[in-house]
């Protein structure tokens, strides 16, 4: 070692150790127990890493130290630290990795609970009933839950463990969006069904009426043809009468008593049947009303 160096090293120190005291105070504390009940943070291991690279490569050819044990010494100083990162890195990674597989085994067993499935709807609907849509909704939230479960402990969770959850999530979605798609066009089909059903009801409704005022009609032509014949009747009565009160025949008083009857009974029958008309009238008035 020339004097310029020795004089380097008493003022500035030696670069070598300093960058081993960095590595040193670099490497974060980790617990190598259980962890159960806390949550395990992920350390960014890549500027501790660079660091060792940075360190091997300045050992190659180095001359700072004054004896080659003082070398040694170094060289096994920095190898146990980044033994001992390695070490912590692997546990970190081991308690990291199983702690984002439970947060993920979590999320997807209420995101596949969330799922809904039409084919399984259709058949075991039939015996246990269709998914309703207070149903669905319950599901929706409980989806919801399983998003916001993801989001807060993403920072927890290895990348591979988060893009799982997150399909499985999506797939769910979509799935959600295949009920309310069947919903729209049950709806829509009941909707449809539904009109055709009125105007049906509107149709025959519409005949009906019309019916009821033909039969109103063709009874009103038959109450105007029963009250002519009944006047006609009353006419023919007043005229037998007339003639009854003339006779002194005691024959034609005979025959025209008999006519009279006649004319009577005939009479009868056509009060009988105009009232029977005019309730029938009546009846179908009161029907449209």
């Amino acid at each position: 070692m020339s004097i310029w160096e020795s004089i380097e090293l008493v003022m500035f120190g030696n670069p070598l150790i300093s960058l081993i005291d960095r590595l040193e105070a670099s490497i974060p504390d980790v617990d190598e127990g259980f962890s159960w009940g806390f949550e395990v943070e992920r350390h960014d291991w890549r500027p501790i890493w660079a660091l060792c690279k940075e360190i091997q490569a300045t050992f190659r050819g180095y001359k700072g130290f004054e004896t080659r044990e003082q070398h040694q010494q170094a060289w096994e100083r920095f190898s146990q630290l980044r033994n001992r990162a390695s070490h912590l890195a692997d546990i970190e990674k081991e308690k990291f990795a199983a702690q984002s597989n439970q947060l993920k085994e979590n999320i997807l067993s209420e995101t596949r609970s969330a799922y809904w499935s039409m084919s399984a709807d259709f058949l075991v609907g039939s015996v246990l009933g269709h998914t309703t849509v207070e149903e669905m909704k319950d599901l929706q939230r409980q989806l919801k839950d399983a998003g916001r479960r993801l989001s807060e402990n993403k920072r927890l969770m290895t990348r591979s463990d988060k893009e799982e959850c997150f399909h499985a999530i999506q797939e769910a979605r979509e799935s959600h969006d295949g009920f309310w798609e069947k919903y729209k066009e049950l709806r829509e089909e009941r909707r449809e069904a539904s009109e055709r059903k009125r105007e049906e009801f509107e149709r025959k409704r519409s005949e009906w009426i019309d019916r009821v005022r033909a039969n109103i009609r063709k009874n009103q032509g038959k109450l105007e043809k029963a009250e002519h014949a009944l006047e006609h009747t009353r006419d023919r009565i007043r005229d037998i009468e007339d003639k009854l009160s003339e006779t002194t025949s005691e024959k034609w008083e005979r025959i025209f008593s008999e006519w009279l009857d006649e004319a009577h009974s005939k009479e009868q029958d056509i009060e009988e049947s105009i009232e029977r008309i005019a309730r029938w009238i009546s009846e179908d008035e009161e029907k449209l009303n």
